[in-house]
């Protein structure tokens, strides 16, 4: 399989903080991370990696500039000394959060004592969760840490630029191997804990960035990371919450209902860890005991938003029910 191929830059199709999108002279269209690689200009020689089109994966039809072959090598700097994208070509610095403030003197099992934190394993949910807190803590400081299990770089996100855009996101931290947000993380537990303890946030959202990765296993999923994550959030002191991923309209079967990710999930974690269903589901998939929210308000309240994200393409009139399940986990940690 072709992995890279030589191209250049005929148009500039969008800017924005942290990404450019390019249409190539031979037609096809990449999109370039700024932060890495600069802006490139119309003419520009480019080395672009073919690999994800060539796989037809959800890229929404862009390859990705590896190199500018027109700009010099001496352009590129950048602070701080904690590696994103360790060990590979595009290895840089950055600076982590974590350094820029003093460490509280706690207790660890207080250090986040009653901090409110939602964990999700689908990027879609980051928006439907942000949008939903603000129905509950209108002048809320909202902070998203993305983590490295989908999209590496923050700036590929439509969903986090519309809601910064509109302020309905306050700040936004890039954990892991992941990069571009506002600020950087050495770990999503160090980002989360800065994000109340540096940034004074009133909320924090951690999920994966754009994409998600499987096997059609029970642990080969990248959404298998909400487990030590929240396990880890509570056993510091926070109230965590994890949404559950849920759909009627799924064509997988694995992913109808309650997805087999979540399911991994539940199964796993400890009662420290907040569950709750919407109540209008009555699939045997969920325990009785699991306790659940009524959300029809709200998910009336959420059909009326000029802008909402769609899960896979669909949806909330093609797909209520995964809406209804990440509206019952904000409830049921804010409301």
């Amino acid at each position: 399989m072709e992995l890279f191929a030589e191209d250049s830059v005929a148009r500039i199709l969008e800017v924005r903080n942290g990404l450019q999108r390019v249409e190539l002279k031979s037609g096809e269209r990449a999109y370039v991370l700024t932060d890495l690689l600069g802006e490139s200009s119309i003419g520009d020689r480019v080395v672009i990696n073919k690999a994800a089109i060539n796989l037809a994966l959800g890229t929404g039809g862009w390859h990705v500039v590896h190199w500018n072959l027109s700009r010099s090598p001496e352009d590129y700097s950048a602070p701080g000394h904690i590696m994103k994208m360790r060990y590979t070509s595009l290895q840089h610095p950055s600076v982590a959060i974590e350094e820029m403030y003093q460490e509280p003197i706690i207790e660890l099992s207080q250090r986040l004592k009653d901090k409110k934190v939602l964990v999700s394993g689908l990027h879609s949910q980051v928006g439907v969760a942000v949008i939903a807190a603000r129905y509950f803590l209108p002048d809320a400081k909202i902070t998203y840490v993305m983590t490295d299990g989908g999209a590496l770089p923050l700036a590929l996100s439509d969903l986090v630029s519309r809601l910064r855009d509109t302020d309905a996101l306050t700040h936004t931290i890039s954990a892991g191997q992941s990069f571009g947000g506002d600020f950087e993380s050495l770990t999503v537990v160090g980002g989360v804990a800065a994000a109340f303890e540096f940034l004074h946030s009133d909320v924090v959202i951690v999920g994966m960035g754009p994409g998600v990765a499987g096997t059609s296993t029970r642990v080969g999923n990248s959404a298998l990371e909400c487990l030590a994550i929240s396990e880890t959030l509570a056993s510091l002191g926070a109230q965590v919450q994890y949404a559950l991923r849920m759909s009627h309209t799924d064509p997988r079967e694995r992913h109808r209902g309650l997805s087999h990710h979540s399911q991994t999930v539940m199964d796993l974690l400890t009662a420290r860890v907040r569950i709750c269903a919407p109540s209008s589901y009555a699939g045997s998939d969920i325990a009785d005991s699991v306790p659940r929210e009524e959300v029809e308000q709200l998910l009336s309240r959420l059909k009326k938003e000029e802008w909402l994200p769609t899960s896979m393409g669909r949806g909330i009139d093609e797909d209520p029910l995964f809406y209804e399940a990440t509206l019952a986990a904000v409830q049921g940690l804010l409301g």
